[in-house]
C-alpha cells in the first residue's frame, strides 16, 4: 500500500497537467509521427516522475476535395473543390512510465487555414480541429490490472462509412478493461466496456450535387441526423502457449443509440472471432482469427447482418524498425442510416528506418463495403498512402507524403460527387519536438 500511495502521488503533478492540456487539445485523428516517437535522453520537461514533450507542426497540404464551395460567380459547385490548406499544429506528449501507474497522454490543437488560392470561396471553411488519447494503466505486471483511456477527435476524418465527403466528426470514447492472469500469466482474461459519442456537421452549407434531398448522408441540412451513442461490451480471451504466441478468443456486443431513430435503424451486433496471433519465428509473425457476426437489431426480417467474419495477416520482420505486412480483414460494424456495414480490405504495409533518422512507408488498401437493413448500397474505396520523414536534428524532422483516395459507390447509391471521389492529398510538413 506504501508503494501505491507514493505512486499516486507522484502521478497527481502528471494528472495535473493532463487535466490542463486535455480541454486545450483538439487535433486531426491523423497526427504527426513525429508525436508518437518515444523521446529518450534529456529531451521534455520533467513533470513529476514522468516527462512532457511539446511539438509544433507546419504543414501545407494540397487537398484535390477539400469541400463544396461558392464559386467566383456567386454559384455553386458541382464538384469538390480543390485547395491548398496549411495545418498550424501545436501539441504535447506526457509519457510516465511505471509498472504500478502508468500515464500516456498526447494531444494537439490545430488550425486549417483555407488559403483560397486554388477555390476563392473556401475560406468560410478555416477551422479549429484537434485530438487526445489518454492512457492509465495500474498495476501492469500484476495478476489484476486496470486500464482507462479516453480517445478525442474533431476532424473531417470520421469513423462513419456512410458519411460522405465534406462532413465534419466529433468523436469522444471512454473506455475500461481489466486484465486477469491468474497462475503464472499464460492465460489472460480481459473483460471490457467503452462508450462512444460522434456528431457530425458539414463543413460547408452548400450542398453537392446529385445529393437527394433529406439524404443524411451527403444533404449538409440533415448529417446531424447521423449522431449516435454507442455502447460496447467485450471479453477477450488470451492462452499464451509460447512467450510470444498466443490462442485468443474475442467477444464484442454493440447497442447503438440515435437521439433521431427515423432515417437511422438501430443495430444490437455480436461479434465473436477466435485463433492465434504472435510469432511463429524470429521473423514471421501472423494473425489468423475466424467468427461470426450476428446483428439482432430492428431491420426488416431477413436484412439483419448475419456474416462470416475473419482476419489473416503475415508480417516479415526485417529489424527492430523495419517490416512488410499484407492482409485481409472482414468485419461488420454498426452505421447510421443502414445499421450497419460489411467491409472486406485487402491490405498490405511496410516500413523502413535507414540510418536511425529516415523512415520510409507505404500502404495500400482495398475494401468492398456493403451497407445492410436491406439497402442494396455499396462502396468500392482504394487507398494508397507513401510517406518519408527524416529527422534532421534531434528536436526537429521534417516529412513528406501523398495519399490517394477513391470511393466508387454501387448498388442503389446516388451518384453524387460527395460519395463518387478521386481525392489527392499532397503534404509537406516540419515538426519542431522537444
Amino acid at each position: 500500500m506504501k508503494e501505491i500511495r507514493s505512486a499516486i502521488a507522484r502521478m497527481v503533478p502528471a494528472l495535473a497537467a493532463a487535466a490542463i492540456a486535455l480541454p486545450l487539445t483538439a487535433s486531426a485523428q491523423v497526427s504527426t509521427s513525429a508525436s508518437s516517437i518515444a523521446h529518450e535522453g534529456p529531451n521534455g520537461l520533467k513533470v513529476g516522475e514522468g516527462r512532457l514533450h511539446p511539438f509544433f507542426d507546419l504543414e501545407p497540404r494540397l487537398d484535390t476535395a477539400a469541400g463544396f464551395f461558392p464559386t467566383t460567380g456567386g454559384g455553386l459547385s458541382t464538384q469538390p473543390s480543390p485547395e491548398l490548406i496549411l495545418h498550424l499544429r501545436p501539441g504535447v506528449k506526457f509519457e510516465l512510465p511505471s509498472n504500478v501507474a502508468a500515464i500516456d497522454f498526447a494531444g494537439d490543437l490545430e488550425y486549417l487555414y483555407y488559403t483560397g488560392l486554388l477555390a476563392p470561396g473556401s475560406y468560410v471553411a478555416s477551422r479549429l480541429e484537434g485530438a487526445a488519447n489518454l492512457n492509465l494503466a495500474f498495476n501492469r505486471q500484476g495478476q489484476v490490472q486496470f486500464d482507462l483511456a479516453d480517445d478525442f477527435s474533431y476532424s473531417d476524418r470520421t469513423h462513419n462509412l456512410a458519411a460522405a465527403l465534406g462532413v465534419l466528426s466529433l468523436f469522444n470514447e471512454v473506455r475500461a478493461q481489466v486484465d486477469i492472469r491468474p497462475g503464472g500469466g499464460a492465460l489472460e482474461i480481459a473483460p471490457r466496456g467503452a462508450f462512444a459519442l460522434e456528431q457530425f456537421r458539414p463543413i460547408s452549407n452548400v450542398p453537392s450535387t446529385g445529393c437527394p434531398g433529406g439524404d443524411i448522408t451527403c444533404d449538409p441540412s440533415r448529417v446531424a441526423d447521423m449522431n449516435y451513442g454507442n455502447i460496447r461490451a467485450g471479453l477477450d480471451v488470451r492462452w499464451k502457449f509460447l512467450p510470444k504466441t498466443a490462442i485468443v478468443l474475442e467477444s464484442n456486443f454493440d447497442a447503438r443509440i440515435y437521439p433521431v431513430p427515423a432515417p437511422n435503424p438501430a443495430a444490437r451486433l455480436l461479434r465473436v472471432v477466435g485463433g492465434i496471433q504472435g510469432l511463429l519465428t524470429t521473423k514471421i509473425a501472423v494473425v489468423a482469427k475466424a467468427g461470426w457476426g450476428y446483428d439482432f437489431g430492428t431491420a426488416a426480417p431477413g436484412t439483419n447482418a448475419n456474416t462470416f467474419l475473419a482476419h489473416a495477416e503475415g508480417t516479415y520482420l526485417l529489424n527492430e524498425a523495419s517490416n512488410v505486412k499484407a492482409g485481409y480483414y472482414r468485419t461488420v460494424e454498426p452505421v447510421p442510416a443502414f445499421q450497419t456495414v460489411e467491409d472486406n480490405r485487402i491490405y498490405a504495409e511496410a516500413r523502413a528506418l535507414l540510418a536511425g533518422k529516415l523512415v520510409l512507408r507505404g500502404y495500400g488498401s482495398l475494401d468492398f463495403i456493403a451497407f445492410g437493413a436491406g439497402s442494396g448500397r455499396t462502396a468500392t474505396t482504394v487507398t494508397v498512402d507513401p510517406s518519408a520523414e527524416y529527422q534532421i536534428f534531434p528536436w526537429l524532422y521534417t516529412a513528406a507524403g501523398y495519399t490517394l483516395s477513391v470511393r466508387t459507390p454501387g448498388g442503389t447509391t446516388p451518384s453524387s460527387p460527395a460519395n463518387d471521389y478521386l481525392r489527392h492529398e499532397a503534404y509537406l510538413r516540419v515538426t519542431a519536438a522537444y
